[in-house]
């Protein structure tokens, strides 16, 4: 039997009665059948991503860190599954598609990095006479919800430029794949929640462009 995507939803899955077929480029053959948003579902998803967010925006930059290194190390060990669905959904050669797999994986591995990089800075005030003795102090703080418009031609590296970069800063995020290639961002989202993202602090929402605007 054909597999029946779900969205997700503030890190839940949930069926929805507004189906789009997800075909192989090349023979036009139905590949998945995937769960489309409604308008109700983005309200909620971006509802859930404010909740998420109060979680996110107090997790230490070593948790971040961690969950962005599981997550690096689960697209390792589905290098082959992933790489599929990019071939099936995509239309990649299963080589450009591996390729791929391997390039998302070192997008999180460097994200990981980076979010133990996040450093504030010292400035010396002593440029005027008014200001001889004083120092100022700079610090970054995530800003809020992030939306993550996903392409189709590397649909899984790009969800990843957006997802991991986002967690990395503290943020929560909603990623919207393209119509044609939302099966690996799906995926990705439920990878991120086993690598420990809080689930609120998620959401892969696939609908049509059009719908959502709602997002912006």
């Amino acid at each position: 039997m054909m597999e029946t995507f779900p969205i997700i939803l503030g890190g839940v899955k949930k069926q929805t009665d507004e189906i789009h077929s997800v075909r192989f480029p090349f023979t036009g053959e139905v590949y998945a059948q995937v769960c489309q948003a409604s308008t109700f579902d983005l309200k909620a998803a971006v509802t859930e991503a404010v909740k998420g967010f109060e979680i996110t925006k107090k997790l230490s930059s070593g948790s971040r860190a961690q969950i962005l290194s599981r997550l690096a190390d689960e697209i390792h060990h589905r290098t082959d599954e992933l790489a599929e669905v990019l071939v099936m959904e995509g239309g990649k050669t299963r080589k450009f598609a591996v390729n791929e797999v391997a390039r998302a994986e070192l997008t999180v591995r460097t994200s990981a990095e980076e979010a133990k990089r996040i450093y504030g800075e010292i400035i010396p005030l002593d440029w005027s006479d008014d200001t001889q003795g004083r120092t100022g102090f700079l610090q970054r703080f995530p800003l809020g919800p992030v939306v993550g418009i996903v392409p189709f031609n590397f649909p899984l590296n790009l969800a990843c430029h957006k997802l991991a970069p986002a967690i990395a800063a503290g943020n929560s995020i909603i990623l919207k794949p393209a119509s044609s290639t939302p099966v690996s961002s799906l995926l990705l989202g439920e990878m991120a929640i086993a690598a420990g993202m809080p689930p609120a602090a998620i959401s892969v929402v696939p609908c049509a462009g059009g719908r959502a605007e709602q997002l912006a």
